[in-house]
């Protein structure tokens, strides 16, 4: 599973659950936005699909070493990031 598929859907969900409906001055920084709750889900969702990549190779035996967590030094930095722009 690529990482994109739950790195960008945690930023984009927090980025807009609490939005109000009126439009914004300027659009929204994307990856340089990285906020803590976002970073938290994304954290959360990756230990998920570590688990479940785990539960199909005991039940199936397929090979799923490839499916790796976005670890906490890769969220770290994203947020440093975000603070820095």
């Amino acid at each position: 599973m690529s990482i994109n598929a739950y790195l960008n859907t945690s930023i984009v969900y927090c980025q807009w659950v609490g939005w109000d409906g009126i439009p914004l001055d300027q659009p929204p920084l994307f990856y340089n936005g990285l906020t803590e709750s976002a970073a938290n889900l994304l954290s959360s969702v990756s230990d998920e699909v570590v688990k479940i990549a785990k539960g199909i190779e005991l039940k199936t035996g397929a090979e799923m070493s490839h499916v790796r967590d976005f670890n906490l030094y890769e969220i770290a930095h994203l947020l440093t990031l975000s603070r820095r722009l």
